[in-house]
């Protein structure tokens, strides 16, 4: 029998039976089995010699089902797949036979039409992704703002000053689901460096990145797509898009370096 798992659920924080929650939706090419490396031994590679990619000898979770987490109650899971998957599904088909008829290189900018969309409801589930991603913390007051808009279908009432969703095309390498970390990233001018809140859910065919409290003076590497909220929730729309195609390689959020650019880093760093 399988084992059940009770916990807070990471939208409606209510004590219960949790039900398994694909990350992203199991139609949105999320069918394969997947094996997900811990924190631990995350940072195992991290302190060694290995490349990011040579992950062989790690523990890992086997998710034979597709990439997830037990985080959502059983109401809370049918009605964001009820309210928002079906619209996430056909968005992200789109990317995929974007990149499939235009096989483009890594750091090409693909620009492109979807047409029929309804942009809050993709944007609705790729907040509901990160709030699933994050439920360890769900209490945290960003994740109680972020699981209310969620909850509220209609809703497009949204701090674009404290949060900001990118988007991007994903060119290969490590599939990446963070939870909120904090990073060191350069400002534009590499005058200093500032601390970013970000979390990140990387997936073929796309990546995103939530920002919290994101600084003015940083240079994002994908394209700003929190207008979204913009729209009614049953605006229905032709989006006129141009996405950059970034590789995956590292471990690390918001690194899309290729493994030549990696390797020659370390070689660098080696020799100082």
């Amino acid at each position: 029998m399988e084992n059940k798992h009770f916990s807070k659920c990471a939208l409606c924080r209510k004590e219960t039976e949790l039900t398994f929650e694909h990350i992203p939706p199991r139609k949105a090419f999320n069918w394969f089995g997947a094996k997900i490396i811990t924190g631990e031994e995350m940072m195992k590679l991290i302190v060694s010699d290995k490349p990011p990619w040579e992950t062989d000898g790690l523990k890992y979770n086997n998710q034979q089902k597709g990439m997830g987490e037990y985080c959502l109650c059983k109401s809370c899971n049918n009605l964001t797949g009820t309210w928002y998957g079906e619209e996430y599904i056909k968005f992200v088909v789109t990317l995929h036979d974007v990149l499939w008829k235009l096989a483009p290189n890594t750091n090409d900018h693909l620009h492109f039409e979807i047409k029929q969309v309804k942009p809050l409801l993709v944007f609705k589930q790729v907040i509901s992704m990160f709030c699933s991603t994050n439920y360890r913390t769900c209490e945290d007051e960003r994740f109680v703002e972020l699981s209310k808009f969620v909850l509220d279908k209609t809703s497009n009432i949204f701090n674009k000053n404290k949060y900001k969703l990118e988007m991007y095309l994903f060119g290969g390498g490590n599939q990446r689901r963070l939870p909120m970390l904090a990073l060191l990233k350069h400002t534009l001018d590499f005058s200093e460096c500032q601390t970013i809140i970000l979390s990140e859910i990387t997936t073929y065919p796309v990546g995103f990145v939530l920002y919290f409290d994101p600084p003015q003076n940083i240079e994002l590497n994908g394209v700003d797509i929190t207008s979204f909220v913009d729209c009614k929730v049953d605006d229905v729309c032709n989006l006129e898009i141009c996405l950059p195609v970034l590789e995956s390689q590292s471990l690390f959020p918001s690194d899309y370096r290729s493994r030549n650019d990696i390797i020659k880093c370390r070689e660098e760093n080696k020799s100082e």
